[in-house]
């Protein structure tokens, strides 16, 4: 009888191609051999060393031709005081936060740099077990492929089940629940995988010399990383329903070809609600059609707090600038401005914008924000002003333009042109309703209708 388990999915794009398993087997718990002081920021060493032959090649034909993962030996220290568990070998550090019972996260630490974090790797142990004698249990493996095995235990019925998951410089990769169907084996000497073709049969050999007759039963498991994959225009409607999301269709990278920025849509109405979620999602253009996803993170709308504005490019095509607003007194507005820099997605300033009483305002602040960091927190991003900073610092900009170029046209609030296209020609006035670096929107028609004008076709009337 099996425990389900539900894995995270963390969507980073690596190519794999194999899935494997690896395993301990005693008696039961309460034979493996405990330390007392393995408690309270005590050294825990894992005694017998672990062969572990897993075909794992691209050539998975037979078995002559093993990828091998041999058991390291970590120093395992628990941490009373936090809870926490601390596992280090090499340039590897693995901290696993414990929650409760049964659940836990684990951060992955490669050279000093955090690789991964948050990550569900469940250290369900409780099923007639103490916590010391589980962390016994826990084990290492490594090949030479700079690869390596992270096995946890898991709760049981009947025989003995894991959580194993694998993980390289990367981050985590796979991960997957397995059980032993054998109570008879002795220590664990080696486990050598069969062919792709027959994965979940083993073969066990203890430290007696005897051959075990195991079977892995893979009762849930999910790749972390997977292949690229490129998704059509269809793909991406089907993901974000219309009725909560809004999709953009931009050039944000300056390539030539469309690409598609996804939010929640959020905005206030009459009774005061209208908070949906806070996504944000970019899927890059490619050729024939496609788009691959490049950042899956927030728009840093809150519930009550901020909600969504706008979503313009940016008229170099090297971004995209995201606009929020403060649904109560006041409502200042804050700009993020998103730029891609080597594949990784930054925000390089926060606009804060509003009116003090009679007085606007208008407040820059620059960042390196790494977007795409597995270790980003929205918190990071806080910026404060205080009122003398904004009365003395932030001088609001020009509110009235002139029109410089031969025409200036009006796009849509959804910054497209129209299919009778408007525009304000040379010599025009305008006065700005709202305004970001690149754009300015002004009402026109009476103030019946909104949209935008690149900055660059017009130049500021001084207050």
């Amino acid at each position: 009888m099996y425990l389900k388990y539900k894995g995270s999915t963390v969507r980073i794009i690596i190519t794999l191609f194999f899935i494997f398993v690896l395993v301990s087997c005693t008696n039961n718990y309460g034979d493996t051999n405990t330390n007392d002081d393995a408690i309270n920021k005590t050294d825990i060493k894992n005694d017998n060393t672990v062969i572990t032959n897993i075909e794992n090649s691209s050539l998975l034909e037979d078995n002559s031709n093993p990828l091998i993962f041999n058991k390291i030996n970590p120093s395992i220290v628990y941490d009373n005081s936090q809870d926490k568990i601390d596992i280090r070998h090499d340039n590897t550090a693995i901290s696993i936060n414990l929650f409760g019972d049964d659940e836990s996260d684990l951060t992955l630490i490669m050279n000093g740099s955090v690789v991964s974090k948050g990550f569900d790797g469940r250290f369900n142990y409780t099923y007639e077990v103490d916590l010391k004698s589980a962390l016994k249990r826990i084990s290492v493996f490594s090949n030479d492929a700079n690869r390596q095995i992270l096995i946890l235990p898991a709760t049981t019925e009947e025989y003995l089940t894991y959580n194993a998951i694998l993980f390289d410089d990367s981050g985590f990769l796979h991960t997957y629940m397995f059980e032993i169907a054998e109570w008879h084996c002795g220590g664990i000497e080696s486990i050598t995988a069969n062919t792709k073709a027959d994965a979940n049969a083993i073969k066990v050999i203890d430290n007696t010399g005897k051959s075990c007759s195991t079977h892995i039963y893979l009762i849930d498991g999910e790749y972390i990383k997977e292949d690229p994959k490129s998704f059509s225009f269809t793909d991406i409607v089907e993901k974000h329903e219309k009725k909560t999301h809004k999709i953009f269709t931009f050039d944000i990278n300056g390539d030539g070809i469309d690409d598609k920025v996804i939010t929640h849509i959020n905005k206030l109405n009459s009774s005061g609600s209208g908070y949906q979620g806070n996504d944000l999602v970019v899927y890059l253009g490619v050729p024939n059609d496609k788009y691959m996803l490049s950042l899956n993170s927030i728009n840093y709308t809150e519930d009550g707090l901020f909600y969504f504005s706008s979503l313009s490019p940016r008229t170099n095509s090297t971004g995209f600038i995201l606009s929020t607003y403060f649904g109560s007194r006041g409502y200042p507005y804050k700009d993020y401005y998103f730029t891609l820099d080597n594949d990784e997605w930054k925000i390089a300033k926060v606009i804060v914008k509003g009116y003090m009483g009679n007085n606007a305002f208008y407040c820059e602040h620059l960042t390196d924000y790494n977007v795409s960091s597995p270790t980003a927190e929205p918190e990071d991003l806080e910026v404060q002003n205080s009122e003398n900073d904004i009365l003395g610092q932030c001088p609001s900009p020009p509110t009235k333009y002139t029109v410089i170029s031969e025409k200036a046209e009006i796009l849509t609030e959804d910054f497209e042109s129209r299919s009778s296209p408007n525009y304000y020609i040379k010599g025009d006035s305008i006065e700005a309703v709202n305004q970001n670096e690149d754009w300015v929107q002004v009402s026109y028609k009476n103030g019946t209708k909104f949209g935008w004008i690149d900055k660059r076709d017009l130049t500021p009337i001084p207050n």
